[in-house]
């Protein structure tokens, strides 16, 4: 490849385009993430969904069946399923076979700890097309302590090991706080030695659960920096044999081939893909409290076509440009966390996003 792809795809979106955003905005998600309960076996200290016990007026599956058949008509990619722990959900499988049929993709966001050989082949005659797990650390006394739940990580590489040996794609996720960020060397070597071909670094996000543990978990955003530094050399150490994701990591396609930050947003988040709470809520992402300040609309009350498509609060988050950003000739960042950027100016369209690696010139 000799890289003229670059330009191509910047002359599909305008000049300075970017896929979903203002004068490219999307008629539907490529991606919804759909919380089907709020149950979960675990107590996890980080939580965003404060999963514990079921919520009185969860979705029943008559409106989840109508909610994947909207899905299906209007072209969406892949539902990722999660909770709670979606696999306490009894109809789950078949729903994900429903939106099998329709030509959507499952993925499921799990804890792995429930996954037994007759789950993994229930998720495998569903058609689920990949599972992700937790894996914070490779100590049990660290995950054990930060999912709740004495035994968590015995649970979880056993329930790994199961999908794995079905033949089900699996990528694990670690939550990176104080706890961790310093091991992820240890742990990349550990989720290679399991098989594991990729592991995602997640930036901790203090809601639900993780506010009331922030103190605790929350890493300053110098030693994050400090630690991604770090994550590149051994990105690039272990290229090959286990794909390491992370914010500002890049992708896995060579740059030649073609320039992904150059068409998408930094952030997806009500551009590219929305997150829908158990009570049918349309939200930002599963990390914004569920405040209606933060809510575009309810499936319950309107189609989910119209909440992407109308929705005022939506149409916020695709302007391209936002306070504080208005000099920064960096156009594909697009205000970055729009999360971060609320938790620091108090406004959605506040900025820059205080973790910006263009703010601090190391971008």
């Amino acid at each position: 490849m000799n890289g003229q792809a670059v330009p191509a795809w910047e002359g599909l979106l305008g000049e300075n385009g970017l896929l979903g955003m203002e004068g490219n905005a999307l008629s539907a998600p490529l991606l919804v993430l759909l919380e089907v309960t709020r149950a979960c076996n675990l107590r996890c200290r980080h939580c965003a969904a404060l999963g514990g016990e079921a919520l009185a007026n969860e979705l029943d599956a008559l409106e989840i069946v109508r909610l994947i058949d909207e899905c299906g008509s209007l072209g969406v990619l892949f539902i990722f399923w999660s909770g709670g722990e979606p696999l306490l959900r009894p109809d789950l499988f078949d729903l994900m076979e429903h939106a099998t049929s329709l030509g959507i993709a499952s993925c499921l966001i799990t804890s792995g700890t429930l996954v037994s050989r007759v789950v993994a082949h229930q998720l495998k005659s569903a058609g689920v097309v990949k599972v992700e797990v937790n894996l914070d650390s490779h100590r049990p006394e660290v995950f054990d302590y930060f999912r709740g739940s004495p035994g968590a990580l015995e649970a979880t590489i056993r329930g790994t090991r199961v999908l794995m040996e079905e033949g089900i794609p699996v990528r694990a996720n670690a939550c990176i706080t104080s706890l961790n960020a310093h091991e992820v060397p240890a742990l990349a070597r550990f989720a290679m030695n399991l098989g594991l071909k990729e592991l995602a670094l997640i930036p901790f996000h203090p809601s639900g659960r993780g506010r009331q543990n922030a103190t605790e978990l929350e890493l300053a955003s110098h030693l994050l920096e400090g630690y991604r530094a770090t994550w590149m050399e051994l990105k690039r150490e272990l290229m090959g044999a286990l794909y390491l994701l992370f914010e500002g990591g890049g992708t896995h396609m060579p740059e030649e081939l073609v320039q992904i930050s150059h068409v998408l947003p930094s952030c997806g988040a009500g551009r590219l893909h929305c997150s829908i709470t158990p009570v049918g809520d349309v939200k930002i992402c599963p990390y914004f409290p569920d405040d209606p300040a933060f809510v575009a609309g309810s499936i319950r009350e309107g189609s989910l076509r119209r909440i992407w498509t109308e929705s005022d609060l939506l149409a916020l988050l695709r302007r391209r440009r936002f306070e504080g950003c208005e000099e920064c000739d960096v156009t594909h960042c697009a205000g970055g966390c729009r999360l971060r950027a609320f938790r620091d100016t108090g406004t959605l369209t506040g900025g820059p996003d205080p973790a910006c690696p263009y703010l601090r010139g190391s971008g």
